[in-house]
């Protein structure tokens, strides 16, 4: 299915990277559910509880719940890792060069990425999807994105007449990256919301139940992610399976339920009472997005958010999401894939 628009904010994700060292302690304390962690090891056997954060002979030292204590023996309570520094911001997401991917994506506004482990990927999608039937080897999954409306905008001008060309630019950009990885000497297969795999037509698999589990957002009453900078302004493009692991720097977190102290602003906002405190009716949206004009080009429920105002999608970009988030409303892991 190509309907050049990713997968919204109930999209696809990512883990959001932290510094290690001295702010590990302020990072890990950022918003987020339970407080918890994971990186090679620790990241390989899921994420587990934080519950102390310390140093060892100048390493940090996490220790987590069952799993007793993991040092980050790469990484030193000073500035003194090399390779990509992850972002200082505790609400932030790293962007794929921060991950020690291609600075490519950032630069055409891909620039969100996030990981996670296999086994945490592999439990979420179908048996055609599995990452050892589709990249034998492959021990982590970087996550693409794109925040506000910059992508929209370069992948138009870049190519301008085409019938799917955010599609084909995400295609071609994310695709070079996995090349990189190749070149680098890392076992690469990149794959893209649109796809579908295995018999009788093949089945999607669920990008926005990824993209929460890499911790990109956190799941809302208007049915779509809401990721802690850009709230409910991005969209989840594509994903790479790799052998290749994160920068020792990366600590991936889950991210905090925004809505349950929220004082609902999207409920009173959506013309067809779609929202409720409890949740979105997928139906009733779907119906007024349909037969309501007005419902057609925008979602006001997404724009009485109040995260992410900053990233808010500009209403040409709107109106081209809203577009084909109708079309692809029968995708499987809900209408909001395709938002």
């Amino acid at each position: 299915m190509k309907d050049a628009i990713g997968i919204e904010n109930g999209l696809h994700l990512a883990e959001q990277g932290a510094a290690c060292g001295q702010k590990l302690g302020q990072h890990l304390g950022g918003p987020r559910e339970s407080g918890s962690i994971g990186n090679h090891g620790v990241l390989g056997q899921g994420l587990q509880p934080v519950t102390s954060v310390g140093a060892q002979g100048g390493a940090c030292t996490v220790t987590c719940g069952g799993s007793g204590n993991w040092v980050c023996e790469r990484m030193t309570n000073s500035a003194e890792s090399s390779g990509p520094n992850p972002p200082d911001d505790r609400t932030a997401t790293p962007s794929p060069s921060q991950l020690g991917l291609d600075p490519e994506l950032d630069a055409c506004g891909l620039d969100l990425a996030g990981v996670l482990a296999v086994e945490r990927y592999d439990a979420l999608v179908p048996e055609s999807w599995q990452s050892q039937r589709l990249n034998p080897g492959s021990r982590f999954v970087y996550v693409i994105g794109s925040a506000g409306s910059g992508f929209y905008h370069f992948a138009r001008e870049q190519l301008a007449g085409r019938a799917h060309p955010l599609d084909e630019c995400c295609e071609a950009r994310v695709g070079a990256a996995a090349r990189r990885l190749a070149e680098a000497g890392a076992l690469q297969r990149a794959l893209f919301y649109w796809e579908k795999r295995g018999p009788a037509g093949g089945t999607f698999a669920d990008f926005v139940a990824i993209a929460h589990a890499a911790g990109l957002g956190a799941r809302s009453r208007i049915g779509i992610l809401l990721h802690p900078e850009h709230g409910p302004w991005f969209a989840i493009r594509a994903l790479i399976l790799t052998d290749r692991a994160p920068p020792p720097g990366f600590v991936p977190r889950e991210v905090a339920d925004f809505c349950s102290a929220c004082p609902a602003p999207c409920v009173g906002a959506c013309p067809a009472r779609a929202v409720r405190e409890a949740g979105i009716d997928l139906d009733r949206c779907s119906e007024s997005r349909h037969h309501e004009p007005r419902c057609a080009v925008r979602c006001d429920a997404r724009l009485a958010c109040p995260i992410g105002v900053d990233s808010r999608y500009d209403s040409e970009a709107l109106a081209h999401h809203m577009r084909a988030h109708a079309r692809g409303s029968g995708v499987p892991g809900g209408f909001e894939k395709v938002q």
